[in-house]
This record gives structure tokens, sequence and C-alpha cells, in this order.
């Protein structure tokens, strides 16, 4: 099964590019500046905004909703400064939106799958499976990697990622790529293509099984030879996983404990802030600590992304339900744009799908 989904990513991300590489990456000093989580709804210094399948709002700080942008199909916008940047589905267009002056770019049309920005750079997969970047004005386009790149994981200013072979019966490598500098290292070989994660000071590789090395690749260590399906999400000394009997764990790998989470069940968020994995079952809503130390119902509302839910089934980086402050927003029967409060459960409906946005900007 997991061949599978490798070959269905692979797939998913071939299209014609005109990209052109830069032979001198820009070096920058100082420390890293990364964009914040994404999602359907973005906390901003100038409030939250949010979308549904046609059009950006700007929840303001006074508690105003105002139309913002009309855009085609965007599963989930990046803030960024006074950015928003986002991918046209299926159009492939990676696009930054100043909302501060009203003006949107184009930062690249080979963009497939678009991940985070990074000192003003937007890093993304592209054309054969490349990994490239360009910064929000959409110059100094740069292909890192030319193809057959699988998955890419991101910490402390380095990428880690996945390349396959070159030639049939090789082995695939993890490369840490220097954000500032531009530099390469081979810090792993694998034989098989599959995933990275990373957390704390290490290196989690999956493939047919789940290893742990340093971040330098040093150090490998199984972790996951038992059942299990694959791995949903990695934090916090803990791991996620789901089995092949369609059950939900978490496994502390400091600890060696694991606890089932559900049985038929749905991951559907993690809020790091206060250490929750958010689950459903049926229809309703429970919630399990990254610990793996306490279990409870948390309302009778199926809590989702709706149609903006994880791409692919991960929950890597920023996808699923987004959280903000004391808020969990999610989509209810995918058409309303909802908030409920963590600690009170009090709920909000904040915006429809397929509001119109004012008549000038629909002629």
């Amino acid at each position: 099964m997991k061949t599978a989904r490798i070959l269905i990513f692979i797939l998913y991300f071939v299209i014609f590019t005109g990209c052109t590489p830069v032979r001198n990456p820009i070096v920058i000093s100082g420390p890293n500046i990364i964009s914040q989580k994404g999602g359907y709804a973005v906390k901003t210094d100038d409030g939250i905004f949010c979308i549904d399948n046609k059009n950006i709002y700007q929840m303001k700080n006074d508690g105003a909703l105002v139309w913002v942008h009309r855009i085609p199909e965007v599963k989930k916008i990046v803030p960024y400064e006074s950015w928003l940047v986002y991918i046209y589905e299926p159009e492939t267009k990676l696009c930054s939106f100043d909302y501060k002056t009203g003006k949107e770019t184009i930062i690249s049309k080979d963009a497939k799958y678009f991940f985070k920005i990074i000192d003003g750079y937007a890093y993304f997969l592209g054309n054969q499976n490349s990994l490239q970047r360009a910064d929000l004005n959409g110059t100094n386009a740069e292909i890192i990697e030319p193809s057959d790149i699988t998955d890419v994981g991101y910490m402390d200013g380095y990428l880690y990622y996945f390349k396959a072979a070159v030639i049939p019966g090789g082995d695939c490598e993890i490369i840490k790529y220097n954000c500032r500098t531009g530099d390469k290292e081979i810090i792993y070989k694998e034989q098989n293509r599959g995933y990275v994660f990373l957390d704390g000071d290490y290196l989690f590789i999956d493939t047919d099984k789940l290893y742990r090395t340093y971040k330098n690749g040093s150090g490998k260590t199984d972790i996951l030879d038992h059942d299990y399906y694959y791995v949903l999400l990695i934090s916090n000394n803990s791991i996620v996983y789901s089995t092949s009997g369609f059950k939900i764990h978490i496994y502390n790998y400091k600890t060696k404990k694991d606890e089932e989470m559900c049985e038929e069940g749905q991951l559907q968020g993690y809020d790091d802030r206060n250490g929750w994995y958010y689950y459903t079952v049926k229809n309703a809503t429970y919630r399990m600590k990254d610990d793996g130390s306490k279990k409870e119902y948390f309302c009778d509302i199926p809590l989702t992304a709706g149609d903006y839910n994880a791409e692919l089934d991960f929950l890597k980086e920023d996808n699923g339900l987004v959280f903000i402050d004391d808020w969990i927003y999610y989509y209810e029967d995918d058409i309303f744009l909802k908030k409920i409060n963590i600690n009170t459960k009090e709920t909000q409906k904040i915006l429809e799908n397929n509001m119109s946005p004012p008549w000038w900007k629909q002629v």
C-alpha cells in the first residue's frame, strides 16, 4: 500500500515547467524568518484571513468581516508579512497577494505542492517532482533539484528531502539543504522511496519500516517494526500512526509507550500549542494528549476541515483543522465555516461557502 501511495504522489506532480536554474543562490545572513502555519483560516497582525472556494475574507481585529480578493479554487493560504500565498487548483499557479496594496503576483506557473516560505522565498514542488524556490515577487527563481523528490521536511534553516534513485536498482538519497547558502549534503542512503519527518534532534524515515537517525544521518535505529500502515505525524516525542486494522495509535519513542487513540476513527488535526490531537468517530469529536496520557470526549459535532482537508492523508505541516488562539476553525457540511471555543464549546458561524463578492468584482 505504501508503494501505491508513493506512486500516486509522484504522478500527482508531473507537469511542464519553464523555470530556469539560478547558478548562484543568494546567501542570507541572520536568523531564518519562516511563514506561519497556513490553512483555510490564518492569523496575521491585521486580523484573521479565511477562504471559501472563490474568495478571501478578512476578519478584522474589531470583529468585522470584509471581502478582500476573488480567487479560483484554493485549498489553503499561507501568511508572510503582508502577503498571502496560495496555489490555484487545478492550474498549478503559485501566487502571492499583498492584502495591503491589493496586488496579486504569479510566483510560478509550475507549482503542484507549496509547503513553506523561508526568508521571503516560497519553496514548492513542480515539474517531474522538482524542488524549486522563488521570491514572492516571482523573481530569483531557482531549481534546487530537477526531479524525483518524493517528500520534503524543514527544520532550523534546513530542508531534508527524499530523492529517488538516479538509476534502476540504485539507492535513494536523503539530502540536507542549507536554505541560506544553498549547500547540499547527502546524509543518508536508502534502497526504498519514502517520507521524512523531523522532531527535536531526530530525522525519521518512513519506508517499509520506520527508522530514526540523528539529523546528520548517524545512529540509525528501528522505531516501528510492528503492524503499522503509515505514519500520520511525528511531534513532541510521539508518533501518530494508523494500523492495517484501521486503528490510530500514539507511540512515544522515548518512553516506548503505545496507546490506542481510536478504532475506525479519523485524525482531524493537531493543536500543538496545547498538545491535543483531535479525531472524529461517527458524529462526535474526541481528543487525546500528544503524550498519550489522557483521552476524552470533546463535543457532539464532527469537527473537520471539509473540502480543505489534508493533501493526501497527511497532517504534516499545516493540513487539517485550524487552531487560532482558543478557537478551532472547522467546516460544517463542507459549507459553513465556523469556530468552536476550546474552553466553553461556544460555536460561531463565520461565513458560508460561495458567498458572493461585491457586485463590481463579478463583472
